[in-house]
């Protein structure tokens, strides 16, 4: 009778072991799935933040295609009998020639250009149209007359507060500096960085666009033609 009692507990105390190693390593694999879970949550965050913030920057790099493609197409001026490379700067907006369309490799004449929406808001719009041989004349109603809106349109930003345009640029002394307005008619050459300023209701933002194509060789073209 003794010996079958003491079996019996050895048994049970057998079986109080176990159950507490099962016990035990159940709670090390929930712990563990857990862990694991909570890396993988992070993890995808982490990609979809970094998604987010391509997005948000994809309309800069844009940019920065467009103005980095900038031309300096030369057009005349018959009033003032002179020659400049096209560019009109206002705060604004902007108008140049680029050798970079949307998706396309042909020159277009664009103009980015600050809108008004819905409930006191601002959008940041671009237009295009291909430019082909626009002189001073077509160029000079093109923009006057707003027909670039009849071209291509891409909205770019929305719902801003503030939109505004700065250029440095050279002035009529050849210094360069900051000008709120820029026409390259005055100046004969093209601003070497564009500034603009953005404003939305957590923040502000500020894009910078160099410009690569100024050439010094072509301020002869008067002389020339």
């Amino acid at each position: 009778m003794g010996g079958r009692g003491s079996n019996s507990v050895e048994k049970c105390g057998y079986t109080l072991i176990e159950v507490l190693l099962a016990t035990m390593l159940f709670s090390i694999i929930v712990m563990l799935a857990s862990f694991s879970m909570e890396q993988g949550l992070k993890y995808y965050h982490g990609l979809a933040e970094r998604g987010l913030n391509f997005w948000r920057r994809a309309e800069s790099l844009w940019l920065n295609n467009i103005f980095g493609a900038m031309m300096d197409y030369y057009v005349r001026d018959e009033d003032k009998r002179k020659w400049y490379p096209f560019f009109t700067g206002r705060r604004e907006f902007v108008a140049g020639v680029s050798g970079r369309a949307l998706g396309e490799r042909i020159p277009v004449v664009f103009v980015i250009e600050k809108e008004v929406e819905a409930k006191g808001k601002f959008a940041l719009v671009y237009y295009e149209l291909p430019v082909s041989t626009m002189n001073h004349k077509e160029l000079k109603e093109l923009i006057d007359f707003k027909q670039y809106k009849e071209g291509r349109k891409i909205k770019l930003y929305s719902g801003l507060v503030r939109v505004e345009f700065r250029y440095f640029g050279l002035d009529e002394k050849n210094i360069e500096r900051w000008h709120e307005e820029y026409d390259s008619w005055r100046y004969q050459s093209l601003p070497s960085l564009i500034r603009i300023d953005l404003s939305y209701d957590i923040g502000d933002d500020i894009i910078y666009l160099p410009l690569y194509v100024n050439s010094l060789h072509k301020g002869i073209y008067d002389e020339i033609y």
